[in-house]
């Protein structure tokens, strides 16, 4: 799959919501995930890390009012980058709002690491 398919269809799923869908099709079973400030998470190898780290996070979530996610940008030969914004209702009640931008980084043909900048 060539970088633009991987960033039209990560942008599709994303925006769906389908993060379940994207880690099948698109990511590489050695794919790393870093977070610059979330306890627990900072750094994540592997796919099946990858799924439980996105579970745990979703778990906690009990309404999703809005999802905004940018139009894909690729940059140089091998990366993707997605702007997405949430607002949610956690299973406590108190709201969660965030914006944060994503770097995917691309080799042949599978996304090998995400980036969380927020």
């Amino acid at each position: 799959m060539k970088v633009q398919e991987i960033a039209d269809r990560l942008h599709e799923l994303v925006k769906q919501g389908d993060n379940a869908t994207a880690y099948t099709e698109l990511f590489a079973e050695n794919a790393v995930a870093r977070e610059p400030n979330f306890p627990g998470f900072e750094h994540v190898e592997g796919l099946d890390n990858i799924r439980k780290k996105g579970e745990a996070l979703i778990s906690n979530v009990k309404e999703i009012r809005s999802r905004v996610v940018s139009e894909n940008v690729i940059v140089g030969d091998n990366h993707i980058s997605l702007g997405i914004s949430l607002d949610a209702i956690l299973k406590d009640g108190s709201p969660f709002k965030f914006s944060e931008v994503v770097l995917y980084t691309v080799v042949e043909g599978k996304i090998i690491s995400e980036q969380f900048y927020y």
